[in-house]
């Protein structure tokens, strides 16, 4: 794809690296008006008169540095048509309209040859006139998008789309890899292949009786309609019963926000905080979805690589380091999910004292606060001071702690403000979560307290089961884990060995090739520390013991 302006500035043309475009050109109107000639090999464009810069595919053009042409053209074109548009130029260009995100889709503008607008399609149209001034890169990287059609009429153009295009903030999102991992995994299970799989994200336990029971009293009594958008009533009281009785937090229901999981939680407390290039710091390792929810709402990620003898546990020094001004938030995960990490008061009154210090907001996801271990205590930072109660929004909900992940009920506790905001803001996006879930939820959060008992009681053997098992195995280290049931395991002793020829140079090699010993386990790169590998007891012990004994087997296959 080339670019060429015509006519009476020389030609130059700039190699952009783009085959497929499509594009069909017209001149219409009043006499002399020209038609483009068009062939699979080429497009050429004879005389316009206006003096449009086009893109035209020709097999004849030469490659040449396109800085260097791209700052030419516009030179060419600036010299050529200043003298004759530059005042007007000016005054036009003033007549841009639009505000806010909708400015960045719908532009008009007034120029010499006439208004030019479009409300339909999100692209800037443009005139010669606009390209003066240092638009060139943006009408070129419009237009090298594929299969568009361009209309010349009366010396201006309109981009139309033909094709479906993904926005740049979508493409940018990372695939998850845990998710593909485990499709793998179960792809390998399916083909008859001996997997035991260490990626598990949720409890292996059933939903509880009576919270089953509930749902199918929601069924049997009609309870299947929408609810209001932020969740029931009942719901939001056993919410605020549990923040005070768990977390000495008095929360009003106005304060709460039910979603479709915490997730969705997660997603909407970003967007309701975070405006653009707001910087997030968030440490490392991290959930995954983190960073992706935080690109989302075109904020800018802040990683902070914490130290395994600190047991991945941000401090206040390493705060204060990566703070700028345009520090907005920190995110906060404790029970942490890679590492089983668990914050004790004194470290969360240190991180509380540099987010007052600093006036920033703190999202503190506690979805794992059930699941602790060894004597621990989970503390919501929320409780420490009146500052940190209004400048902290509170992720929780129920899948973790009642084994209920496929009911997709997560809720948030904030300020009224905040709160408010996000009510209204998840009313045109997901709108409520399901009703049959939410009369579910109101039930667990009713009781249970046996049946997280026996769970954490189970869970905590299985995590001191893979401790004494990873023990075994030479040239390994882990943290000790404290809450969640995750244990980040150190491998990167065996980085640049290889298992039958394939030669390891990371986690995510590792565990690739880890499939074909009969493991699944999530590459640490997944959560920012690429020296790591995450395993999950959230299965059997039977299968720890057997799925540990083909590591260590593994592990001493590597050359």
């Amino acid at each position: 794809v080339t670019v060429a302006v015509l006519p009476e500035v020389e030609d130059i043309e700039v190699e952009i690296n783009e085959n497929d475009l499509k594009i069909d050109l017209f001149r219409s109107g009043g006499a002399g008006g020209q038609h483009v000639n068009k062939t699979e090999s080429s497009i050429r464009i004879t005389h316009l008169p206006t003096g449009i810069v086009v893109v035209c595919q020709d097999e004849r053009s030469q490659t040449k540095n396109r800085e260097k042409a791209m700052k030419v053209l516009k030179s060419r074109i600036y010299d050529h048509y200043q003298s004759q548009y530059q005042k007007e130029y000016s005054e036009n260009r003033k007549s841009q309209v639009g505000t806010g995100d909708r400015s960045e889709r719908i532009r008009t503008y007034n120029f010499p040859q006439g208004r030019v607008t479009d409300h339909r399609i999100g692209f800037t149209l443009y005139s010669l006139d606009s390209f003066i001034m240092g638009d060139l890169e943006e009408m070129i990287e419009a237009l090298i998008i594929a299969d568009r059609e361009i209309k010349l009429s009366d010396g201006r153009f309109r981009l139309r789309r033909t094709k479906m295009s993904i926005t740049k903030r979508v493409k940018e999102i990372a695939p998850s890899l845990t998710l593909e991992i485990t499709a793998k995994a179960k792809k390998m299970k399916a083909e008859g292949i001996s997997i035991i799989g260490f990626g598990a994200g949720e409890p292996d336990f059933n939903t509880p009786e009576y919270i089953i029971e509930a749902a199918k009293k929601a069924l049997d009594i009609g309870f299947t309609k929408y609810t209001p958008a932020s969740g029931t009533p009942e719901l939001k009281k056993a919410i605020c019963d549990k923040f005070l009785k768990d977390n000495g937090l008095t929360y009003a229901p106005e304060q709460i926000v039910i979603s479709t999981g915490a997730k969705s939680s997660l997603f909407h407390a970003i967007e309701a905080i975070i405006e653009k290039d707001d910087e997030v710091i968030l440490p490392a390792p991290y959930w995954l979805t983190y960073p992706e929810l935080i690109k989302l709402a075109e904020g800018k990620v802040v990683y902070v690589d914490t130290k395994a003898e600190n047991d991945f546990k941000i401090t206040y020094e390493e705060l204060n380091e990566v703070y700028t001004e345009k520090t907005k938030c920190l995110i906060l995960n404790s029970p942490n999910n890679p590492t089983g990490a668990v914050y004790n008061l004194d470290e969360l009154k240190a991180i509380a004292k540099f987010c007052e210090e600093k006036g920033i907001y703190v999202i503190a996801d506690e979805i794992y606060e059930k699941l602790v271990y060894a004597g621990e205590k989970h503390y919501s930072i929320a409780s420490l001071s009146d500052y940190m109660y209004n400048h902290t929004v509170v992720i929780n909900g129920v899948s973790k702690s009642y084994s209920m992940t496929g009911w997709r009920i997560g809720y948030l506790a904030a300020p009224l403000e905040i709160a408010k905001a996000i009510s209204s803001m998840q009313s045109h996006t997901t709108s409520n979560a399901c009703s049959i879930s939410q009369y579910a939820s109101t039930a667990a959060l009713s009781g249970g307290e046996d049946f997280i008992e026996n769970m954490v009681k189970i869970f905590d053997e299985r995590r001191c089961l893979m401790m004494s098992k990873l023990d075994e195995i030479d040239n390994i280290t882990y943290i000790t884990p404290k809450g969640a049931f995750y244990v980040l395991v150190d491998v990167s002793n065996f980085y640049g060995k290889a298992y039958n020829g394939e030669v390891i140079n990371g986690s995510l090699d590792f565990a690739g090739i880890a499939l074909k010993a009969g493991i699944a386990i999530i590459p640490g790169v997944a959560f920012g520390n690429d020296k790591c590998i995450r395993l999950s007891y959230a299965i059997s012990k039977e299968d720890i013991v057997e799925g540990l004994d083909r590591l260590k087997k593994f592990i001493g296959e590597l050359k």
